[in-house]
């Protein structure tokens, strides 16, 4: 599943997820590798692999993430210098961090959050409609109106044909309301709150998606993976064009590290008091499957 999400953010990397020849077929190659990873057989060449290997293929590909990141940053060598930063804090976890492992790792998480603030307030204000949604519909919410109602201006020209017919009428306005659900703007709402522009949620959302994924078991593998997400080829492009994506990768992470943790939990309590005696780890074959035996986790 890293190498499906790894190849998707090579995939919007080439070409800033506009259609492209090649980013279709990373994004196939994606698809395949994933859809093998969920449904297909164990492989037993992959299985094989030792720990080093692993480590040694994780580390590239955040080495490679970084310095793709330094590609498309352009003359800003203080954007330059703190991606370069990034990528070597974070081949550091490869190595046997012991103490030290979950320290580094929050300098890198604070490093990234002042990277991706710096790229946001020295480019210029992108014209796109997510972030228009996002900032207009914050500031309907804070003064108690309703943003699902049509006041969000056209940033394409009436004859740009981005928009279906009907949805843009006679004065360039949209004739519809926020087209996002409602959690997804109460996401964005704090970084408007405090930052002035929705964004900075977007940072806040990548920065605790890698933070709750080190803290599902602050280990060597975990950190690798934390950082791989983290450096996602074009992760400051995402952010600064305010797509929600970032959002739903906070949410699915948030999701992962409950489920995680109520297994845990589950696992410690031997006797699972908290269930009816009917369904007792010692006596249910159900709740057996839900709380595995514990394992140490993999690579240190």
């Amino acid at each position: 599943m890293a190498a499906a999400a790894w190849l998707v953010g090579l995939a919007i990397h080439w070409n800033n997820g506009y259609y492209n020849i090649v980013a279709l077929v990373l994004i196939s190659a994606a698809i395949a590798v994933g859809g093998a990873a969920c449904f297909g057989p164990p492989s037993p060449a992959i299985e094989s692999l030792s720990g080093k290997a692993i480590v040694a293929v994780l580390t590239a590909g955040i080495v490679i993430d970084a310095l793709l990141i330094w590609q498309r940053i352009g003359d800003n060598r203080l954007l330059g210098v703190g991606a370069l930063c990034l990528g070597v804090l974070g081949a550091l976890q490869a190595f046997d961090l012991r103490s030290l492992r979950v320290p580094l790792a929050g300098v890198m998480l604070g490093l990234f959050w002042i990277v991706a603030s710096v790229s946001i307030r020295s480019a210029s204000t992108p014209r796109i409609d997510v972030l228009m949604f996002q900032q207009v519909g914050a500031e309907s919410l804070l003064q108690g109106q309703n943003p699902y109602t049509p006041r969000y201006p056209n940033l394409y020209g009436a004859d740009s044909g981005f928009y279906g017919p009907g949805v843009v009428d006679a004065s360039n306005r949209l004739t519809v309301g926020l087209p996002y659900p409602p959690l997804s703007l109460l996401l964005s709402l704090p970084g408007y709150v405090l930052g002035g522009d929705s964004r900075y949620a977007d940072i806040a959302a990548m920065t605790a998606s890698a933070g709750l994924l080190l803290l599902c078991g602050p280990s060597r593998w975990t950190a690798l993976v934390a950082v791989l997400l983290l450096l996602t080829p074009r992760v400051l492009f995402v952010i600064e064009y305010a797509w929600t994506e970032t959002l739903f990768a906070f949410a699915f992470s948030a999701l992962m590290f409950t489920a995680i943790r109520w297994r845990r939990t589950c696992r410690t309590r031997s006797d699972c008091s908290w269930r009816p005696s009917s369904t007792r780890c010692s006596r249910s074959r159900l709740c057996r499957c839900s709380c595995p035996t514990r394992r140490r986790a993999p690579f240190g």
